[in-house]
């Protein structure tokens, strides 16, 4: 594995990521409460995959959900202001109040196929079709895994 094999694995995972978003308007897991579930098994999957690829895949997959936690890390920390989001204390409310208060509540993003608007299609996918596409996802890593 060499260093241009690392980085064109993890620019494929993070260019994917982004056509995606723009294609793909995506399932969102909001209320969380109702969709816990959901929440606890895609980093499990994404573990799985992990675990399971070679070296350089795992590359990729870091590329692919870098914008994910770039743009979260950006977003929670920051007001719309760009001052710092402190949190005051670990209740609910003050949680509550935290995230009410941070660019991601408010929907600006950094990167600009995460932000309002930039979703080519209109129409989110449901639940059972953004499974289906993680089961596709990871039963392709298998497959190439086996070659």
């Amino acid at each position: 594995m060499t260093t241009e094999s690392i980085l064109i694995a993890f620019f494929l995972g993070f260019l994917s990521h982004a056509v995606l978003d723009i294609l793909i308007n995506q399932f969102m897991l909001f209320p969380l409460g109702k969709y816990w579930l959901w929440v606890v098994i895609q980093p499990v999957t994404l573990l799985i995959i992990i675990l399971i690829s070679p070296s350089v895949v795992i590359w990729g997959v870091i590329g692919a959900i870098m914008p994910d936690v770039l743009d979260g890390i950006i977003a929670l920390l920051f007001t719309p202001e760009w001052k710092l989001n402190k949190i005051k204390g670990i209740n609910e409310s003050e949680i509550q109040g935290w995230m009410k208060s941070s660019r991601w509540n408010k929907g600006l993003l950094f990167l600009p196929f995460h932000k309002r608007g930039a979703t080519i299609s209109k129409q989110m996918i449901s639940l059972e079709v953004n499974a289906i596409l993680s089961a596709l996802s990871l039963l392709g890593f298998l497959i190439a895994r086996k070659e």
